[in-house]
């Protein structure tokens, strides 16, 4: 059963996926193909592996690996999500499991997946939740699998910026959202290792100064100016990534 919390979160982002049109379902945007570049460093190839996204929102990043041979699974609590995923995968000729249901409960076997992983869904609850996520995530996951997580960043100055500036003006759109520092007291050692845990993906913090139809090119006029565009890792050291990366394997 879902707390009143979990449920609040899953009317946030239902309503969110029914407006959004198909476009930004197929849109593989600079920041999802980022994300992927990271997945990759992790998982030298996606053939034959098992491989579950708990909380896909629009299963583009997951389509990727589904085109290089993944055993894909899209598990959201939003019908819609699963409704228009679908749509795209199917134009894509790609075949994926559409599951409805939630993360806190997954209806899956212990040692289910060989990648179990997510994009934006931990700073959405508290902590004794992200605790239970993990945990669940850690349980479907196989022995030696990789559990790959990430989060708004507590330290990206230009995403809490623009995020404090949508929600004075009653523009912000996703309910209740903390960013991370870092995943490190959330898990249980003896059941999995933190191997890697990074911020990431400096370009798409600036997204959140710029809302509306010109975001694409305000951010490019924006990155031209710092000419951040040339040297990324300086500016995601100095300036912090908008994404908390964290790589668990299980033991």
């Amino acid at each position: 059963m879902k707390t009143i919390n979990q449920q609040t979160v899953s009317n946030v982002w239902e309503k969110t996926w029914q407006q959004e049109n198909q476009e930004v379902f197929e849109d593989f945007d600079d920041g999802s193909q980022e994300i992927l570049r990271v997945i990759k460093l992790f998982i030298s190839s996606f053939q034959e592996k098992q491989i579950l996204e708990v909380g896909s929102g629009t299963g583009k990043i997951s389509l990727r690996m589904a085109k290089d041979g993944g055993q894909v699974t899209l598990l959201d609590t939003a019908p819609t999500a699963l409704e228009k995923s679908k749509q795209l995968f199917e134009k894509c000729s790609q075949k994926a499991e559409y599951i409805l249901g939630s993360g806190f409960d997954l209806p899956f076997a212990d040692n289910s997946f060989d990648l179990v992983w997510n994009g934006g869904v931990f700073e959405h609850f508290k902590k004794h939740e992200q605790k239970a996520l993990l945990a669940e995530m850690a349980r479907v996951c196989r022995s030696n699998g990789l559990i790959i997580t990430f989060n708004p960043y507590k330290l990206a100055f230009f995403y809490r910026l623009g995020k404090f500036l949508m929600e004075i003006t009653g523009r912000w759109p996703h309910g209740y959202e903390k960013p991370m520092l870092t995943m490190k007291k959330l898990y249980e050692p003896q059941v999995l290792v933190l191997q890697k845990e990074f911020s990431n993906d400096f370009t798409s913090s600036l997204e959140h100064l710029f809302p509306g139809v010109l975001k694409k090119a305000a951010k490019q006029i924006f990155l031209k100016l710092l000419k951040a565009d040339k040297h990324p890792r300086f500016f995601t050291r100095l300036f912090g990534g908008y994404l908390l990366v964290s790589v668990f394997r299980k033991k």
